[in-house]
């Protein structure tokens, strides 16, 4: 859905913490969509490290846990937006097409 999108250049996809600062430093990607369950270091430590590191990147969290404890906490770590798989993946192109035009 996301590569349909002619606008959208996918520079990477980490499977880990290691793989995804790789990217963040070597692509330095506008936008970065990211899932709160990682093996070892979890999706919000990837959070707060990227907006430590690179505040003008955008981030969209999307998550399973789609309770509002995990929605403030995301939020409070510099998420730019945060959508439940299940339910509101759908939006995510919308997001996209949003931090696009706003460039």
């Amino acid at each position: 859905m996301i590569m349909d999108n002619k606008n959208i250049t996918v520079v990477g996809q980490a499977k880990n913490y290691a793989e995804a600062m790789n990217i963040m430093e070597s692509k330095s990607p506008h936008v970065v969509l990211l899932d709160i369950r990682l093996p070892g270091v979890s999706g919000m430590e990837v959070l707060k490290d990227i907006k430590q590191k690179h505040d003008e990147t955008k981030v969209i969290m999307l998550t399973a846990h789609y309770q509002n404890y995990y929605r403030n906490k995301c939020k409070r770590a510099g998420a730019d937006y945060f959508f439940d798989k299940a339910t509101e993946f759908e939006k995510v192109p919308g997001a996209l097409i949003a931090i696009l035009e706003a460039k």
